[in-house]
């Protein structure tokens, strides 16, 4: 019927591909809780959109691989940033590959083409394919800022990403493959899909908690400051309770306390 269709309240979110993949397992509990609230997840391209979207009133959850940025912040001053979730960005390997760790030498010269064959680094004898983001994606940065280094020319025949979804599907499909992903993302998609050990550290929940791990990231969402919707509110409010938490567990993602 008409009338009830017109009370349900919608929410609008996009932003991080990755990190909207995060968040659907606790929408999907959230409209189950609350009947009355549709949350329209949009396609989801990187941070920088669901910044804008949120900043610019398109969007009512932006959804955030980083935290915002201080030129960002200064755009929209009215906007927020919340961080839910600690997850480990991992480097993946289609299942075909037998190497489980590597050094971050042998990770940096991989992406830089002075190693290029799988044997090269103790696996078997097969062409390594580099999958890489964009300079500006989340991703990207932290692998720059912890193994690759800021001025690391990437070889010529990587094969650039253009979202998180793309990606994981390369990995998965291309025999050889190695690209930058998240943890979370694999378990929570039973992708096939094997996570890398840097210097013999594996990423996992609790290596993670403990900082060893170092390329972990924080997940967040983006809200305006004032005037909140009462349904976000009460979605937010969600995001932070022990039932999320507890997913979010599940699939080996940090959750963090409401800031």
């Amino acid at each position: 019927p008409q009338s009830l269709q017109s009370k349900v309240k919608q929410i609008n979110i996009s932003g991080s591909s990755s990190g909207l993949i995060l968040l659907t397992p606790i929408i999907s509990a959230f409209e189950k809780k609350n009947p009355d609230i549709k949350i329209r997840i949009l396609p989801g391209t990187e941070t920088s959109d669901g910044v804008k979207g949120v900043g610019e009133g398109k969007l009512d959850i932006g959804a955030l691989a980083r935290p915002i940025k201080k030129e960002e912040q200064e755009k929209y001053p009215d906007i927020t940033g919340l961080s839910f979730a600690k997850d480990a960005m991992v480097l993946g390997v289609n299942p075909n590959v037998t190497v489980k760790s590597m050094t971050k030498d042998q990770v940096t010269k991989i992406h830089s083409g002075a190693i290029t064959d799988w044997s090269q680094v103790g696996g078997q004898k097969s062409k390594i394919v580099v999958l890489d983001r964009e300079e500006s994606e989340s991703s990207k940065i932290m692998l720059r800022k912890y193994i690759l280094g800021a001025d690391l020319k990437i070889t010529k025949d990587a094969i650039v990403m253009h979202s998180g979804g793309a990606m994981d599907k390369a990995i998965a499909e291309t025999p050889g493959a190695i690209g930058q992903t998240s943890l979370g993302v694999i378990n929570m998609q039973e992708l096939k899909i094997k996570p890398l050990s840097i210097d013999n550290v594996a990423p996992n929940v609790d290596i993670i908690k403990t900082g060893a791990y170092e390329m972990a990231r924080e997940y967040g969402i983006a809200i305006p400051r004032k005037s909140l919707k009462k349904e976000v509110a009460d979605f937010v409010d969600f995001l932070f309770s022990s039932e999320a938490q507890n997913i979010l567990s599940g699939y080996e993602i940090v959750p963090l306390s409401r800031p």
